[in-house]
């Protein structure tokens, strides 16, 4: 299953820049790879990898801005496609 990562953090402090160019770092560590600057994608096996993925990046999200998490099975020509917004996530999805 592909997982996507998208995110629009505040820039406007250096603090506020580190924590987005730390989170970043962080999802590039994990075997993501950026699509667009905000945008990072992984392909991940089964739910169990799932699951980590989601509880790794709950641990790793900054304190402000916008995080989504899009995932869909293998074959993307079922166009099963859900979103959640990772700080809120729903126990169906894990």
């Amino acid at each position: 299953m592909w997982v996507l990562v998208m995110f629009d953090l505040p820039t406007d402090t250096k603090p506020q820049r580190k924590a987005a160019g730390d989170f970043r770092n962080f999802l590039r560590d994990e075997g993501f790879e950026r699509s667009q600057f905000s945008v990072y994608a992984r392909f991940v096996n089964g739910k169990e990898a799932f699951a980590t993925r989601v509880k790794r990046i709950s641990r790793h999200l900054p304190d402000t801005g916008d995080v989504l998490m899009r995932f869909a099975p293998k074959p993307l020509n079922s166009l099963r496609i859900r979103t959640c917004i990772i700080r809120a996530l729903p126990e169906e999805l894990l």
